[in-house]
């Protein structure tokens, strides 16, 4: 079991701590609450103040939305998708939410292929395979390199 910090993104690009620190500053930052003074020094703001002074348990992207300005920010990442699809997910960036639709758009399509590849013939699997092993630089040109040359039943693939 991997710690709090050293987990990872789907991706495996960047640890999920320093993707939520940086969702966070970016939504305190568009909400007015804090305000960077330099590259990587960040200032409460007199808002940020009037925020705290309320001892909120915890600021969400929802308690945001009472600022015009966050409002704005969201309407901008938003606006292309219609309204009845978007979904608030607070637990999760935008990065995990596309990381998780390309890994779960991905099995579909391996499992689709693998659904064709068992249905086809064998004379159409050996020349998949045979385009694979070209397509990845065994053999040089489909052309000069890439053939087929068994027949069904022959209990195996064989390509030249």
């Amino acid at each position: 079991m991997r710690l709090p910090w050293q987990q990872v993104l789907p991706s495996g690009q960047m640890k999920t701590y320093v993707n939520r620190i940086g969702w966070t500053r970016t939504h305190l930052k568009k909400a007015g609450l804090i305000d960077a003074s330099k590259r990587g020094h960040f200032v409460i703001t007199d808002r940020g103040r009037e925020v705290l002074a309320q001892c909120p348990q915890k600021i969400t992207v929802k308690s945001l939305q009472i600022f015009p300005e966050f409002q704005e920010f969201r309407q901008g990442n938003v606006k292309l998708i219609p309204t009845d699809s978007v979904v608030v997910e607070v637990d999760r960036t935008p990065e995990e939410i596309l990381q998780e639709a390309y890994l779960t758009l991905r099995s579909e399509v391996a499992d689709k292929l693998l659904q064709l590849l068992k249905s086809s013939s064998p004379a159409f699997f050996e020349r998949v395979v045979v385009d694979l092993l070209v397509a990845m630089g065994y053999g040089g040109s489909r052309k000069a390199a890439g053939r087929a040359i068994g027949g069904s039943g022959d209990g195996g693939v064989d390509g030249i």
